[in-house]
């Protein structure tokens, strides 16, 4: 992996491998051995090549991520590997997750917006009902649901919350 890279590298740049073996200090054989996979550079000699390679700082740490992994034990790098498959289903797993979540949270956000709309037109068709109606019949009926009201809040013990809001609806509703 890290000579493949050290490979793709080259190309990509357009570099001679005998001027990258002369800047960096190692020999042209030495050179193909890594690009062959058949070497790891000591990490003075990685150093080397990658100062010669003139690298932005996010390859540096790639070719060093896989000069390390090239170095240690196979079963460290099975391990890690494993590791890193298991925590990207779970990245995955956390992503659908939350998509889910919001998709859950906008469609219950979609439908409280629809039923107060609903309830909207639901008043407006009530109030409109009631203003046909004969004046005694509108005291009538909004005394009955202010009682209707002032009983739910004592039952529920909502009476000092929502108590003031109830004087202000009923100074409103004197003039029906």
């Amino acid at each position: 992996m890290f000579g493949k890279k050290i490979e793709e590298i080259i190309k990509v740049k357009g570099i001679k491998s005998k001027d990258l073996a002369i800047a960096a200090n190692v020999t042209e054989g030495y050179l193909t051995d890594i690009k062959k996979g058949r070497a790891l550079p000591r990490e003075d000699k990685l150093i080397r090549i990658i100062d010669a390679l003139e690298l932005e700082e996010r390859e540096k740490e790639e070719l060093y991520f896989l000069w390390e992994k090239g170095m240690s034990p196979q079963n460290f790098v099975e391990r890690f590997e494993e590791l890193e498959r298991e925590n990207n289903q779970l990245k995955s797993l956390i992503n659908q997750k939350e998509k889910i979540n919001i998709d859950s949270i906008r469609n219950e956000y979609e439908n409280k917006i629809k039923k107060l709309e609903d309830e909207k037109k639901d008043l407006e068709k009530y109030k409109t009902l009631l203003f046909l109606l004969p004046r005694e019949d509108r005291v009538f009926f909004v005394k009955k649901i202010l009682k209707d009201i002032e009983n739910n809040l004592k039952i529920t013990g909502k009476t000092r919350v929502l108590g003031r809001e109830l004087i202000e609806i009923k100074e409103i509703l004197k003039d029906i």
